[in-house]
């Protein structure tokens, strides 16, 4: 007979992004002649993901696939 344990799920906590994806971007790919305004985008990134992250989502919804796809 074989023996099962169990072992926990890993699990994700709700983190801020926006100023560490600004540092590493405007370190890297910004210029002072062009500026390159991405505050919409990372706040959008960071909105997504503390919505997948802090809801518990159903796979069986399609709502819940729809916003894990986004």
């Amino acid at each position: 007979m074989a023996s099962l344990f169990g072992i926990p799920l890993k699990k994700s906590y709700d983190v801020d992004l926006v100023k560490p994806l600004k540092n590493m971007i405007s370190s890297f790919y910004s210029s002072s002649d062009d500026p390159l305004d991405l505050n919409d985008a990372i706040e959008h990134l960071n909105k997504s993901r503390s919505n997948c992250v802090s809801r518990s989502l159903d796979p069986k919804h399609e709502s819940s696939l729809e916003l894990l796809e986004k």
